[in-house]
């Protein structure tokens, strides 16, 4: 925008704010010291702080000093600390606490996150590994249905408002949290099509980010919970594509994109042309100008996901496991798993389990000590690489193809390095013969499907019964 909506006034381009310190050391309420600013926005700064007497990290957010002469600044800062005190929420950042001093006006205590955000990530990566798209795509939709159903339109989306929750070292280790609702729309009612709003943003104004914002809030038209589905699919597509779905260079070509051009196809995007039909058709269609075109609800769009992920997956790891010309690089920890490993006696009657879904587990787990014999599991090949370089071979391997990390198809060409002659069978969940075919010249003694777990016992006396007469 040129003018203000409000007077008209020529509107100038400011320079990014930078967080001050003068406030570091500040003890608010005679509870909560900050400790030094970590990110500053449009009109607040958040503020690493420490709780004087419970030895706890926090978050404080306060707003920039000419934000609190700002009435509707103010107005959006209280909505936020409501609307986030009523969503109890594992994905969305818990609100411990809020007030107001005289030394910083208003504040609200939050949750401290250790991770980054994932516009970070994603600047560093480009388009993300399918497992890790799940994974937040699936949290991230747990918090958006949530807040839906509670009649709260998050109405700003975007990679920058969503936080990976660093648990471990391993960058695949993580949990999503929502942030940000700042800009929230609260309906009288849980959302429907043309719901009446509740909200702080005067008429001729509007709200957002304008690589992502939906038609309906660039026009200040009525918006609902299909808006963030709007959202959710500029993200969906910038995850898997690692761009944004329109070709633009500054914040009104957005905007005008989202209004008159169609989305940029997401198979045409270098990263995505292994995306099957049916998930580019699921992100365009989440992506129409039309809100009645779109899927209706987030649960529609998990659903859609979900249906498809068997498919999704196989077609990802065709194109990024099998069909890698390259030495596998294997990142080796060189700890022993924690608290999953059961050793036998006997490495003779052990059988070594790697697979990164714990259900799956436990149904191998069952089938194998059925068959007479113990197990050791692994959720990380590379873990079980390092392992197997310091134990004595066990009887055979069982392991899945596609997991975070090191995948199965590396840790077959690294094992066979060490023990060429060691069973192994592969099971997996991937549905793409060509797939299987290559887990087996890749030296896989037998494969069999997740939904034949049944055959597990026979195929392992099967393999066992070979490596003896080959013995």
């Amino acid at each position: 925008m040129s003018y203000c909506g409000r007077d008209g006034a020529v509107l100038e381009e400011r320079a990014e704010h930078q967080p001050s310190s003068e406030l570091d050391g500040l003890v608010i309420d005679d509870r909560y010291r900050l400790v030094h600013p970590v990110g500053s926005g449009g009109v607040g700064v958040i503020y690493r702080a420490r709780h004087v007497r419970i030895p706890r990290d926090l978050a404080i957010k306060l707003l920039l000093p000419e934000a609190r002469r700002n009435e509707e600044a103010v107005a959006r800062f209280r909505r936020e600390v409501h609307v986030q005190t009523s969503l109890c929420h594992p994905n969305i950042v818990e609100v411990l606490d809020f007030g107001e001093t005289e030394e910083t006006g208003l504040y609200i205590v939050m949750e401290y996150l250790a991770g980054e955000t994932l516009a970070e990530r994603v600047a560093r990566d480009g388009a993300l590994g399918i497992l890790d798209v799940f994974k937040i795509v699936e949290q991230l939709g747990s918090a958006l249905h949530f807040a839906h159903e509670r009649g709260v339109v998050h109405r700003d989306i975007k990679a920058e408002n969503v936080f990976l929750v660093a648990k471990t070292g391993r960058r695949d280790d993580f949990d999503v949290r929502l942030l940000d609702f700042g800009t929230a729309q609260v309906t009288e009612e849980r959302p429907r099509a043309g719901a009446a709003r509740s909200g702080v943003t005067p008429a001729g104004f509007t709200l957002g980010t304008p690589y992502s914002m939906s038609p309906e809030q660039i026009t200040n038209a009525e918006v609902d919970r299909r808006s963030d589905i709007y959202s959710f699919g500029v993200l969906l597509y910038e995850l898997l594509a690692g761009e944004l779905p329109f070709d633009e260079s500054s914040p009104p070509g957005y905007l005008r994109a989202h209004l008159v051009k169609r989305p940029v196809p997401l198979r045409s995007a270098r990263a995505a042309r292994w995306v099957p039909t049916a998930l580019a058709k699921l992100v365009h269609d989440m992506l129409e100008k039309d809100p009645a075109r779109r899927p209706q609800t987030i649960v529609e769009v998990l659903d859609a996901l979900d249906h498809i992920r068997s498919l999704v997956l196989s077609r990802w790891a065709e194109t990024h496991l099998a069909c890698r010309r390259r030495a596998a690089r294997l990142k080796l920890h060189g700890e022993r798993e924690g608290g999953a490993a059961e050793a036998a006696n006997d490495p003779h009657q052990r059988v070594l389990v790697i697979d990164d879904e714990a259900a799956t587990r436990f149904l191998l787990r069952q089938q194998i000590t059925r068959a007479g014999y113990s197990v050791t599991l692994f959720e990380e090949a590379s873990r079980a690489l390092q392992w197997l370089r310091t134990h004595e071979p066990p009887a055979c391997v069982v392991v899945d193809l596609l997991m975070p990390g090191t995948s199965g198809f590396e840790f077959l060409r690294a094992m066979r390095t060490q023990l060429p002659e060691l069973p192994v069978i592969v099971c997996s969940g991937l549905e793409s013969s060509a797939l299987l075919d290559e887990a087996r010249t890749a030296g896989a003694t037998r494969v069999v499907p997740k939904h034949q777990l049944h055959r597990l016992p026979a195929l392992l006396a099967e393999a066992l019964d070979e490596s003896r007469v080959s013995a």
